[in-house]
Parts: C-alpha cells; sequence; structure tokens
C-alpha cells in the first residue's frame, strides 16, 4: 500500500512533498518538507505561474540499500516531483528560498528560472 504522498511510476517509488503556502499580502510563503535531500540535490524553477520542486536519486544511490533485510521500508524513493500553482505572476529573480532541518522554504513576491537555494 502506498502513502497518500507517494506514488509508483514504471516500477519507480516517486514521492510528493507536502506543501503549506501562506498568503501574507505581499508574499507568498511556502514551506515543502522534502528531509534528507541534499539542497544541492534540488530542482527548483519557477514559471509563469507555478513553483516547480523536484529531484531524482542517482542509480548508485538507489543500489546503496539493495540487500538490506528490511522489516519497513517507508523512507525510499526514486525522485520527487510537486508543481505548486502560484495566484499571481512571478517574478523570478525576486524570489528567495533556503533550505533548514529538511524544510525548503521559499518566499515569493506577490506580483514577482532558476532559483538557488541558500
Amino acid at each position: 500500500m502506498l502513502r497518500p504522498y507517494a506514488m509508483e511510476e514504471e516500477g519507480a517509488l516517486s514521492r510528493t512533498p507536502l506543501v503549506d503556502m501562506v498568503d501574507r499580502g505581499e508574499s507568498y510563503n511556502l514551506r515543502v518538507e522534502i528531509p534528507g535531500i541534499d539542497k544541492d540535490k534540488i530542482e527548483l524553477n519557477a514559471t509563469e505561474d507555478a513553483i516547480e520542486i523536484s529531484d531524482e536519486q542517482s542509480e548508485e544511490e538507489s543500489n546503496e540499500n539493495k540487500g538490506q533485510n528490511y522489516i519497513f521500508n517507508e523512507r525510499s524513493y526514486k525522485s520527487f516531483y510537486r508543481s505548486i500553482p502560484i495566484p499571481e505572476e512571478i517574478l523570478s529573480s525576486k524570489i528567495t528560498a533556503r533550505m533548514n532541518n529538511g524544510i525548503l522554504q521559499i518566499e515569493i513576491p506577490a506580483g514577482s528560472t532558476r532559483i538557488e537555494i541558500r
């Protein structure tokens, strides 16, 4: 049985990160749960009306856990992807992002393509 935030595609487990978005009037603040992922492996892009977040685990990384005699194995995955619609036009040059304790925090100024994570 798959978790509600995970799906299987072509035999590989893919998860969908959980997201909170708050409208602060002058900006939108997103908090994305992606524990255990190195910030340098996260792809974060802005389109005209959405933020896209993705990562794909390399074959080498996925082979690290092969041969383990797991009783539970709920944390493994091959990749993740999430497209988060934003209700206003996005100006990618004004977006800031930082990673802290497995939570990716993104601030998008209202009325604001690659975003660097601090």
